[in-house]
């Protein structure tokens, strides 16, 4: 699976066909990345076709449906899609309504094992970015063997390996995953279970979901309307239930707005409260301005679980 080292949430339009930049003319170019003044460099176009494909690619085409087998776009209204869809079983469609803190007493209990639960949500998963377009990456192969590795330590100790075992979690595209950030790397140690990356806006800090790669994502309770932003995709997916915990940013708003907006919960800790290491995000540097990254949930009792597992490892013992 070919990742991308850097996220694409800093690439944006410009109205010309021709930009100067470092004394060179560039022709046709319909994308400018900012950073490149940082040395990323160019082409442009051609890390918006990779970071597609990247999503392209990621796709388990035996769990995308046909046209006819999705709603009309006049429906605007899809959050109960997947109860009236016969597409989910009774199994799956309760697998997928449970709250991350069952998740872990089930599969403490052996009601439930990580590699069903993973395989459920990221089928759901498929179906709902065909409806939202919320997703810019489903990490189905390492989902899957992280979720098989928790299963044979489970069968080898009767003992889950952490507060959040098997627990199926999404992030914003910004959030490392090739180098892992220190929060995943914390999240993985509890046992978490990370299957999608959602999408977000061009520069991040935007109320809307938009960006000239990946498109817009929209709402599950209205099409016609936006999901927020910049956690956008989060919040689609929490929407529809694609995932049992998100992880998003907040600046202005970007966790309370979406969580607002999709029907969830969000809960904005205080700054550097959860760790930034690793992780590409706007103005650093700028003190004043401080990002919070904050979990996202259809529960309040997930939020405390989740802070849970991180704060009882010392995070900032590693970071430091």
């Amino acid at each position: 699976m070919t990742r991308l080292s850097q996220p694409i949430w800093c690439i944006c339009e410009i109205p010309t066909n021709r930009y100067e930049l470092r004394g060179m003319v560039i022709d046709d170019l319909d994308v400018i990345l900012p950073a490149a003044c940082l040395g990323l460099g160019f082409p442009v176009p051609a890390l918006a076709e990779k970071s597609r494909k990247v999503l392209q690619d990621s796709l388990n085409l035996a769990w995308i449906l046909s046209p006819q087998d999705l709603p009309q776009s006049e429906k605007l209204n899809i959050s109960t899609f997947f109860e009236s869809c016969g597409f989910l079983s009774p199994r799956e469609l309760e697998i997928t309504a449970t709250s991350a803190t069952n998740f872990v007493m089930k599969m403490a209990k052996g009601s439930f094992t990580a590699v069903e639960t993973v395989t459920t949500f990221l089928r759901r998963a498929h179906i709902a970015h065909q409806l939202t377009n919320f997703a810019t990456e489903f990490m189905v192969v390492e989902a899957l063997q992280a979720a098989a590795e928790l299963d044979a330590y489970f069968q080898a100790t009767g003992k889950i390996k952490g507060p959040l075992h098997g627990v199926p979690i999404s992030t914003k595209e910004h959030i490392g995953h090739k180098e892992n950030a220190l929060l995943i790397q914390l999240c993985k140690n509890a046992g978490v279970v990370f299957h999608v990356r959602t999408n977000e806006p061009q520069n991040v800090m935007h109320a809307d979901c938009h960006n000239v790669i990946y498109g817009t994502t929209v709402n599950p309770h209205n099409r016609a309307l936006t999901c927020g932003g910049s956690s956008g995709g989060e919040g689609a997916s929490l929407g529809l239930r694609c995932d049992a915990l998100s992880i998003g940013a907040d600046i202005g708003g970007s966790v309370r707005m979406l969580a607002a907006f999709c029907g969830a919960y969000g809960l904005l800790t205080t700054s550097l409260r959860n760790s930034y290491k690793g992780m590409v995000l706007p103005g650093s540097g700028q003190e004043s301005i401080q990002c919070v990254i904050s979990p996202l949930d259809n529960s309040v009792e997930d939020l405390g679980l989740f802070q849970k597992a991180l704060l009882d490892q010392s995070p900032w013992e590693i970071e430091t």
